[in-house]
């Protein structure tokens, strides 16, 4: 069997990608049809979760662990752990377009809302408007980012994915939250933060139009606000010592608990 030249796979990878792009893309942007076909496949596997591993996690080590259902870590971790990552690597190598970045984000929490927006349903928060706020934000976020120039758009998409990569850790934290673990929680969090902003800001500086920089200017403001907030849950720096989780409960108390 003859061996591709590297010409030809170039081209053939060029092919590839732009019979992906097209599956994926429409003239306006993001496609409808292939959005609604991911949120169904995510509701559906959330669906699936609930049947085979329902209920919520009761032997968390916190409180916050069991407030959380176990179709929720499944999905978190599977995201956050497996289908962004393959997403930037199809990016990095030219097969993927970065706007998929922003339509399984969306995705994602648009699920994540509507499966998981009652405890009779396996979700955790019931009531917690605050919760399904933070989803709108990220879904609008996701729309309107992915629909800027070229260049906005591939910031944008490494943004979520540094973000998301950043937030890991915190769920990993309230499933076990040893001295270890706090401390990659914090600087894993506060690094992917300051990574986005500086992505955001030089984002915000490529744009041209004065109503989609005050659109951006506004999402930052948003962004930096919601992350401000996580990290004084946390505790600061001082959850490097044991602080809070947030939210709910103590790490600290929690680690006196288990030792």
């Amino acid at each position: 069997m003859s061996q591709l030249t590297e010409a030809e796979f170039q081209a053939l990878r060029r092919d590839s990608a732009d019979n992906i792009e097209a599956y994926l893309l429409d003239a306006d942007g993001l496609d409808a049809v292939f959005f609604l076909h991911s949120l169904a496949f995510y509701v559906a596997a959330r669906l699936a979760l609930n049947f085979l591993v329902g209920g919520r996690l009761e032997a968390g080590m916190t409180a916050t662990a069991r407030q959380f259902s176990k179709q929720q870590y499944v999905m978190l971790f599977a995201q956050k752990g497996v289908v962004l990552p393959l997403c930037a690597l199809g990016w990095m190598y030219g097969v993927l377009p970065p706007e998929l970045i922003y339509l399984l984000t969306g995705v994602y929490v648009m699920s994540d809302s509507m499966l998981n927006a009652t405890p009779v349903r396996g979700g955790s928060w019931g009531g917690n408007y605050a919760v399904h706020a933070h989803h709108l934000f990220t879904m609008l976020l996701c729309a309107v980012g992915a629909h800027l120039p070229p260049r906005p758009v591939m910031g944008g998409a490494l943004c979520i994915f540094v973000c998301e990569a950043g937030s890991l850790w915190l769920t990993v934290a309230i499933l076990h939250p040893t001295p270890r673990n706090i401390k990659i929680r914090f600087f894993s969090f506060v690094m992917s933060r300051i990574v986005a902003f500086a992505i955001c800001f030089d984002m915000l500086c490529s744009l041209e139009q004065v109503l989609t920089q005050a659109l951006m200017l506004l999402m930052m403001i948003g962004l930096g606000f919601d992350n401000w907030r996580t990290l004084r849950s946390m505790g600061g720096a001082a959850g490097l010592t044991g602080g809070s989780m947030g939210r709910s409960d103590s790490l600290a108390a929690s680690l006196n608990k288990v030792h």
